[in-house]
């Protein structure tokens, strides 16, 4: 940590500021002392040191992930009769304290992310091979070795690592990228090969190369299944490399699932539903969106110098952040999201329309300025300036909104815009927005905007909005905390992640609910359900 921030922990709360110092000194805390007494009386059981098959995972402490890992490998490792073993791939030294408290719920050894000679001679010759093939972005998003898609995680990392809108081909630190993955690729085949290896559990299965790679090369080549555990969730993948599948297939379900529920509870959900979008549309913030510090949807002026009279189609672009994972959902109908709107500038041209663009209120520079000088280059649109409120654009005639898969999806039907996405999106189950499945379906509609206009039930957006931010994802509130949403209203992001958690889930622990939590997780394990766990899947 910095000492500006170490300073301002110490004003704000000096017991985590003494717990952070102990932390970096290699000198357990008290709450550190606790967690790892408990795991040993709780977990002495299951070890299982001289097993010859592997559960393995990344090493990537963060409290409120671990205390959910400690019940998922420990469950893991007996019913595979094997022992767990951490990884990173990461050259940082690992830290004291997390060793630990990781051996004190039987993490037996951690595998270094080193290459043999023999290793780094096989990456070097892959990549000598490689490289003069990769002369465009397509070229790198399409690429697949030893039939593992590693393009697409490359393409990711890159955006994010060095937070570009766009990969540039001839960027010389995309190649370091690609080396690494190359590396990886490697070394974890080799291992993989040579290891009885049952499951691999990673604390994050998203678009970035370290987390997401390494379940793919499992899953893909050896039949390896994937876990991950979160006090929120439980999830199952017995093919981890289907990148973004499991995101599409679990919003396709969300009508499904919802008809499934009881008529009581599917009442309850609408209502609830109805309330918390009733609030975000008041310009409440941080409604379900806690990373949100401004709203989108401030009062109405009384101003229409934004948008131009005329009596022309009016389409508002809302842009992403482009380096934020554009592709976590899969088949997204672009690269990226700076390709997208390139696209549309295209698009634009053939239009008579009054296109207008508009970020997050919540933007952030980069993004900012690659807007600014898109539409520099591309006089067909006007900015709108990011804090104006979607009642005010409503008000004026914006007919149509475009975004990638953004939360407008659910939110702009109800001031009676119609929205069209590029790609998997949340919304993919409902019929309150369009989703083009291919590039020509997609311009059809942008080319037709006059006679495209979604007539909408309002009750399907409630019943999305319960689905997505309440129903999914959760198999209860107290299925691991004595309640999740009170263990958010009680501890800040920062405690969750550091050591305070654990004296709040202790203290709240019984050995009945100890005993629970193992059931629990035990019949997802033994269900072999895909996906994400709900109270149905486990009951």
């Amino acid at each position: 940590m910095k000492l500006q921030d170490l300073v301002t922990l110490l004003l704000s709360n000096p017991g985590l500021f003494l717990d952070k110092i102990k932390h970096q000194i290699g000198v357990p805390s008290l709450n550190v002392k606790r967690i790892i007494s408990h795991n040993k009386k709780v977990w002495s059981d299951y070890k299982n040191s001289n097993a010859e098959s592997i559960i393995l995972f990344d090493y990537y402490p963060l409290a409120e992930t671990e205390l959910a890992r400690s019940y998922l490998l420990n469950i893991l490792a007996k019913k595979f009769n094997a022992r767990i073993v951490s990884y990173s791939v990461n050259k940082k030294i690992r830290c004291r304290i997390w060793d630990r408290i990781y051996h004190s719920y039987n993490v037996e050894s951690h595998l270094n992310f080193k290459l043999s000679r023999w290793q780094k001679k096989e990456s070097h010759l892959i990549y000598a091979k490689i490289t003069p093939t990769i002369q465009t972005k397509q070229d790198l998003f399409d690429l697949h070795i030893h039939d593992v898609w590693i393009g697409v995680d490359v393409y990711e990392e890159y955006l994010m690592r060095h937070t570009k809108p766009t990969v540039d081909i001839t960027d010389k630190r995309l190649m370091i990228i690609l080396k690494e993955a190359i590396d990886m690729l490697v070394f974890f085949i080799d291992y993989l090969k040579n290891n009885n290896v049952k499951a691999i559990d990673s604390s994050h299965l998203g678009v970035r190369l370290k987390s997401n790679l390494i379940p793919k090369i499992a899953g893909q080549l050896f039949n390896i299944p994937y876990y991950t555990a979160h006090s929120r969730s439980l999830v199952f993948l017995p093919k981890p490399h289907l990148f973004g599948k499991e995101e599409g297939r679990k919003f396709s379900n969300y009508h499904k699932n919802f008809l499934k529920l009881p008529e009581k509870k599917q009442a309850y959900g609408i209502a609830w539903a109805k309330g918390r979008i009733e609030k975000r549309l008041s310009g409440e913030v941080g409604v379900d969106m806690a990373y949100s510090t401004k709203s989108a949807f401030s009062k109405a002026s009384n101003s229409t110098s934004l948008v131009k009279r005329s009596d022309k189609t009016k389409v508002l672009v809302c842009t992403h952040e482009f380096y934020d994972s554009p592709n976590c959902y899969g088949d997204l109908l672009f690269m990226d999201f700076y390709e997208w709107l390139l696209y549309l500038a295209e698009i634009s041209a053939n239009t008579d329309y009054d296109w207008y663009i508009k970020t997050h209120p919540d933007v952030l520079p980069l993004t900012e300025k690659v807007i600014q000088k898109f539409v520099k280059d591309n006089n067909m649109f006007t900015i709108v300036p990011a804090n104006t409120s979607f009642h005010q654009l409503a008000k004026d005639g914006i007919s149509h909104i475009l975004t990638c898969y953004g939360s407008v999806g659910h939110e702009c039907p109800l001031l009676g815009m119609t929205v069209i996405n590029a790609g998997n999106n949340p919304h993919m189950a409902y019929d309150f927005n369009y989703h083009p499945k291919s590039l020509e379906e997609y311009e059809n509609l942008l080319l037709n905007l006059s006679v495209v206009n979604k007539k909408i039930n309002i009750d399907d957006i409630y019943e999305f909005y319960y689905m997505h931010y309440n129903a999914v994802g959760i198999i209860s509130d107290d299925w691991f905390f004595a309640s999740h949403e009170k263990m958010l209203l009680d501890l800040t992001e920062s405690e969750r992640i550091g050591f305070e958690i654990f004296p709040y889930f202790l203290k709240a622990l019984t050995p009945e609910k100890h005993q629970k939590i193992i059931s629990t997780m035990q019949r997802y394990v033994d269900s072999q359900r895909v996906g994400v766990a709900t109270k149905e899947t486990i009951s």
